[in-house]
């Protein structure tokens, strides 16, 4: 029924366009009308309730939404995953409780496409760049070339390739000059395109890239992986560490996800965001060159603000954490979309993100990192948690389950009106459907016993709740 009704709206503004061109009306009226009829406001993105505003999280949103159309989760992640790359590479790490974490955090982002990923990364990383050179921060302040610091692995098509731009490589001649230099780009932000193809390939005994596998389960532990050339040499990285980025489409990804990935661990190893819908192009037809203009005087006020080797959770933020941590396992009982697996990794990732939004917010004198910070990181926890039960549910239901479930939807809603439900109600509002099937779903979403439509739906791109503990 919306769907026909934004039909039926879509077919009215071009009829009222056409008055608007037509010789009734003055240019410039005909000018305001098109303009007010073509271009509605949009919502309000969901994601302005992880966002703290006045942030360079903020700043760099909002150039985003006023000029481009793009998933807004999609500058928002790069901004934060390059901010923690900065700690990274300065071998920053937060400590509780005695136990020390490494910044390295490992996120898919999935957006329809066309979302604008690599101009999104080009154009972010240009303002950090600015801000380091204009600090007069160079290799002294990374470990590496600046434009080293975002690595496109998503080109790295084997595993030998992988493990050369990971660990490095210097190749000599017979006289010991070097013909060819690979840096290592541990300690960087991993940005990985078409990363189903990735997952695919990784599993894949017969693909190069199924060493892979391994060495992404070692790497996440930050213990050594090594790798043996075809001379006989040996690529190794003593203790990895990087920031990833993965990026695709749902439908791609989720097909390559399989019960064993999830079963056996390595689908937790990643927080999972799935973007919203990409936004209106009206008025976006190109991107004006100065849009991130002033960006790099933020980054050099976050930069400058970092003073620690080491930041700890106080004892307020322990607390807090630990609410987070029991709100989430009550949220888990009885959900097979939560599963205990899952709390306890994005447990370890909370405390990650919460050190990073403490820079974010200007805190970066201050060693010990209070609540505030892991309030922050809670809200994008919900996300991932959304996200992470929109995943299964595509991976472990059926078609025909989901098919039930949406028009199980349609009858509630047209009961709520008052309106019976036949099958050719059905498949005038949901495509796909055939007459037999129609009211065999009908038959079935009529029924009145507990029955699969009743699992736990979400609202995943579309108003989030805030956080787990309230």
């Amino acid at each position: 029924m919306a769907r026909k009704r934004q039909k039926k709206k879509h077919e009215m503004d071009k009829r009222l366009v056409a008055i608007a061109l037509s010789d009734k009306l003055s240019p410039g009226d005909k000018r305001a009308l098109a303009e007010a009829l073509l271009h509605s406001p949009e919502p309000a993105w969901a994601g302005q309730s992880f966002t703290p505003p006045g942030t360079i999280l903020d700043e760099v949103v909002k150039r985003f939404e006023k000029y481009t159309e793009f998933p807004l989760e999609l500058p928002f992640l790069i901004t934060l995953l390059l901010v923690a790359t900065v700690m990274l590479q300065k071998n920053i790490t937060f400590r509780r409780k005695g136990r020390v974490h490494e910044l390295a955090i490992w996120l898919v982002l999935l957006a329809s496409s066309g979302a604008g990923k690599s101009f999104c990364a080009e154009e972010i990383l240009k303002t950090l760049i600015k801000a380091l050179s204009e600090l007069g921060l160079g290799s002294e302040f990374f470990a590496k070339a600046i434009k080293d610091i975002i690595w496109n692995a998503g080109g790295c098509k084997s595993t030998a390739q992988w493990m050369v731009e990971w660990a490095g490589e210097t190749i000599y001649n017979k006289n010991g000059d070097i013909i060819d230099e690979t840096p290592s780009h541990n300690r960087s932000l991993a940005l990985v395109d078409e990363v189903a193809f990735v997952f695919r390939d990784i599993k894949d005994p017969k693909h190069s890239l199924f060493g892979m596998y391994r060495n992404f389960l070692l790497a996440y532990a930050h213990e050594e992986i090594m790798h043996k050339t075809r001379s006989g040499g040996k690529l190794i990285v003593p203790k990895p560490a990087i920031n990833f980025l993965g990026l695709g489409t749902p439908k791609t990804f989720l097909k390559q996800i399989s019960e064993e990935d999830i079963e056996n661990g390595f689908f937790w190893r990643w927080g999972i965001v799935i973007a919203s819908e990409p936004r209106d192009m009206y008025g976006k037809c190109d991107y004006p060159e100065d849009m991130l203009d002033g960006i790099d005087e933020l980054w050099k006020n976050l930069i400058l603000s970092i003073k620690h080797q080491q930041y700890v959770a106080s004892p307020e933020a322990i607390a807090y954490c630990e609410e987070i941590f029991n709100a989430m396992v009550v949220k888990s009982r009885g959900n097979e979309y939560i599963p205990r697996t899952f709390v306890r990794r994005v447990a370890w990732l909370l405390h990650k993100l919460a050190a990073v939004f403490h820079i974010v917010l200007g805190h970066g004198e201050e060693q010990y990192v209070g609540a505030p910070p892991y309030q922050w990181a809670e809200r994008l926890l919900v996300v991932f948690t959304e996200s992470v039960s929109v995943s299964l549910r595509e991976v472990f239901e059926p078609e025909s389950l989901r098919m039930l479930e949406r028009i199980a939807g349609l009858v509630e809603r047209r009961s709520a009106k008052g309106l019976a439900t036949n099958a050719r109600d059905a498949m005038r509002n949901i495509d796909g459907l055939n007459g037999k099937d129609a009211q065999l779903y009908l038959t079935l979403a009529k029924m009145p016993i507990d029955s699969p439509i009743n699992l736990p739906k979400t609202q995943t791109g579309q108003g989030f709740p805030v956080g787990f503990t309230g």
